[in-house]
């Protein structure tokens, strides 16, 4: 299957042979993702979780970076709400 599917552990090159085996979102590959999300996008999925859950407000002390993250996830949030 993972030939089948073109995983990228594997270390299969893609070809104009090999189907697309992800879509989503407006996007697609052509073979298996692999995770690129470190340790700082990993705390922004965190901030983003606390803060629409409203554990957190935004604070004048954050870096604009940081609240451009949040506004990035929102808009995700409700682009793929409204796909469904």
């Amino acid at each position: 299957m993972e030939t089948n599917r073109n995983c990228a552990w594997l270390g299969l090159i893609p070809t104009a042979e090999r189907p697309i085996v992800w879509s989503g979102g407006g996007a697609v590959a052509a073979r298996c993702p692999v995770s690129t999300t470190g340790g700082e996008e990993a705390a922004w999925l965190d901030l983003f979780t606390m803060w629409s859950s409203a554990i957190v407000g935004i604070s004048a002390e954050w870096w604009a970076k940081d609240v451009d993250a949040l506004m990035v996830l929102t808009n995700e949030v409700k682009r793929i709400g409204e796909a469904e």
